[in-house]
């Protein structure tokens, strides 16, 4: 059949329709050119805080005087996205930003040019996605929230912390000069700043957590699970990671999560396992919370505590758990040669995992209490006590503070002297020290914790150690009669918060105080404090104020960002005391553990 010539209107419309093409195909490229436009002066800024917002983003911006056009940070991410004026700005403060140090780590910016557009991207797209999530499962997410430095060689990681120290004492600085209403203090305009003395390193860089604590819950899968925890999947249920190649895990610590893995698991369906469901924290239902795990290296004893929820458990049924539990730990754990001390539970149906010092632990098995040893001494540990989590790290830490207290007074002077320990927990740092003074004088507002540290004074047969119980700003006042007409040195290690602002302003009216050394394992709450330490007398801060004299950083937590900083502090009014060590750093460090860097 011969085919027919195409019609006026066919040809018109097939014109029509091409021009049309063309016209869309010019606007689509004037698109894409006008996105990749904005692409070429858009730039991520990473090495920010996760948690900082938008607002202190650009704040961080302006102090940087970047001439940015607009700026996106979530509060959720540790990066935030800069929109520049044009691409030559862009590229300079590029090169600009990577040479910035922000809290002692540079900056880092990545271009956001060459991306395509949707419809040329979507089978890349697709398939970047299969491959992303494969490779994320495969990817350990949890050793990657647990150790965020763990690909980080350690004497980076010791650089980057040692940097923080002058970080830190910037800080100081400029909040006291930015405060000073009745002028700026002396060692502030002549310069007279604080000696920074480095960083001590740990002597275990891998396995050295003595106390694990462990979230109960699914993994990915669906499956029961010990582990940590990493966040909401997307049918809105808490997830929970293997913990097996977290670096600072000891292998005693995981062989008994492993073995009460196998009894939470039940993928068995065995009668004598549980049968009760993990807790969701954000369905607010199920059993099993938490697991912590304490394995004291130097002296070997070993304690586990699970934390549950019984809410809609009628008492015959969580003692039906209970039984089974202690069972199992009896056949299954201590039967394999795990030498397991005590098994507690702690019953707790509040929202989050912190449970308060209020609730009480039961013991389903072995002894009330576990043992370990520091600097030749016995330090007894309940299930709800504070202690330092790395044993050989915080034997060098309360080395260093022994012999900072011990360097400002003569030997003569410290038969006379006292150590108030404040935050005193189960009185370590206070009963290190006691035979070289005359007296030690602890407070602690958790009163089973007051309990341990006169047990742990007499087990160590220490006679002159006092201890007393309630909030330091109250029981400070209390000590006055204990402290008058004697040499006093207080010693605080608190919380992470660092001190309530009245514990500071106690510490200033306490005129017999005349040097702290402060312990901080939050750098936050060090300046904090440090300011409230260190600002111009006035009727809400009496007292002569401190100043900082020296300070130095431990590192008792390897393949993580956090440190402890030691600070000393002292009265404006006393002249500095040089310290008769050419090298105390070196000094401070036990014969068997790595030196100083």
């Amino acid at each position: 059949m011969e085919e027919s010539s195409p019609s006026i209107e066919s040809t018109t419309l097939i014109n029509n329709n091409k021009n049309n093409e063309s016209t869309l195909s010019l606007e689509n490229k004037k698109e894409e050119n006008e996105e990749r436009s904005i692409e070429d002066c858009k730039r991520s800024i990473g090495g920010v805080k996760k948690f900082m917002n938008n607002q202190k983003f650009e704040k961080l911006l302006k102090d940087l005087n970047v001439p940015y056009k607009k700026a996106k940070k979530t509060a959720s991410i540790d990066f935030g996205v800069v929109w520049f004026h044009n691409k030559e700005e862009a590229e300079e403060w590029e090169k600009k930003l990577k040479e910035t140090e922000y809290q002692g780590q540079l900056l880092t910016v990545k271009s956001s040019t060459g991306r395509k557009r949707p419809g040329e991207e979507q089978s890349e797209n697709q398939s970047n996605r299969k491959r992303e999530k494969k490779e994320k499962k495969e990817s350990n997410e949890t050793s990657d929230a647990i150790t965020p430095w763990a690909n980080v060689p350690y004497e980076d990681q010791l650089k980057q912390k040692e940097a923080e120290l002058s970080i830190v004492m910037r800080e100081i600085v400029k909040g006291i000069r930015k405060e000073a209403v009745n002028g700026i203090p002396g060692w502030v305009r002549k310069h007279e700043i604080c000696e920074l003395k480095g960083i001590l390193r740990s002597p275990e860089e891998k396995g050295y957590r003595n106390k694990i604590e462990f979230t109960i819950g699914n993994d990915e899968k669906g499956v029961p699970c010990i582990g940590f925890s990493c966040g909401r999947m997307k049918d809105d249920v808490a997830k929970v990671g293997d913990p097996s190649s977290c670096m600072t895990l000891n292998e005693k610590s995981l062989a008994i999560r492993n073995l009460y893995q196998k009894y939470i698991e039940n993928s068995d369906q065995n009668a004598s396992y549980t049968t009760l469901k993990p807790y969701d924290k954000y369905a607010h239902q199920g059993f099993w919370r938490q697991m912590t795990v304490r394995v004291y290296p130097n002296s070997g004893q070993v304690m586990v505590a699970f934390q549950v929820s019984d809410k809609g458990l009628t008492q015959d049924q969580l003692n039906e758990e209970k039984n089974k539990l202690t069972k199992y730990t009896k056949e299954e754990v201590v039967e394999k040669d795990i030498q397991l001390n005590s098994l507690f539970i702690q019953i707790h149906n509040g929202i989050s995992n912190f449970a308060s010092s209020e609730i009480p632990f039961e013991l389903l098995y072995g002894s009330e209490y576990v043992y370990e040893k520091l600097l030749g001494l016995d330090f007894r540990i309940s299930p709800g006590a504070f202690f330092q989590v790395n044993s050989k790290g915080a034997e060098i830490l309360y080395t260093l503070v022994k012999d900072w207290c011990l360097e400002l007074v003569t030997e003569e002077e410290a038969k006379d002297s006292t150590i108030l320990d404040l935050c005193c927990g189960t009185g370590t740092i206070g009963i290190t020290m006691a035979k070289h003074v005359q007296s030690v004088v602890g407070i602690e507002m958790i009163a089973e914790a007051i309990e341990d540290a006169k047990h742990n004074a007499n087990l160590n047969g220490i006679e002159n150690c006092q201890y007393l119980v309630g909030k330091a700003e109250d029981v400070m006042r209390s000590t006055e009669g204990i402290l008058r007409n004697k040499k006093c040195i207080a010693v605080v290690d608190p919380p992470r918060a660092g001190l309530h602002p009245t514990v500071v302003k106690a510490i200033r009216k306490c005129s017999e105080i005349e040097h702290l050394v402060f312990v901080s394992c939050d750098k936050r709450g060090l300046i904090d404090n440090a300011l409230g330490l260190c600002k111009s007398q006035s009727k809400n801060f009496q007292g002569i104020p401190f100043r900082p004299v020296k300070a130095i950083c431990v590192d008792l937590f390897p393949q993580t960002p956090n440190q402890e900083i030691v600070m000393l502090f002292q009265r404006e009014n006393i002249p500095s005391k040089q310290s008769n060590a050419s090298n105390p750093t070196e000094e401070i460090v036990p014969s068997e553990t790595t030196p100083a860097k």
